[in-house]
């Protein structure tokens, strides 16, 4: 009994820790969200930089 507990345990210690893996190698916004919305974000985020740089904005 004990002996499965802890076979449990190992498989479930070693899912997360592959999980946290892939989270940091794919970065939150590639895990969680599509190609397009990581697309828009980035559009976004690039206006936004400009708009910073932009020294006369209307």
């Amino acid at each position: 009994m004990e002996n499965e507990i802890e076979k449990n345990l190992v498989i479930l210690i070693l899912f997360f820790l592959f999980f946290y893996l892939f989270l940091v190698v794919l970065g939150p916004q590639q895990f969680f969200a599509t190609k397009s919305e990581t697309i828009r974000r980035r559009t976004r985020e690039e206006r936004e930089l400009a708009r910073q740089q932009d020294p006369n904005p209307n």
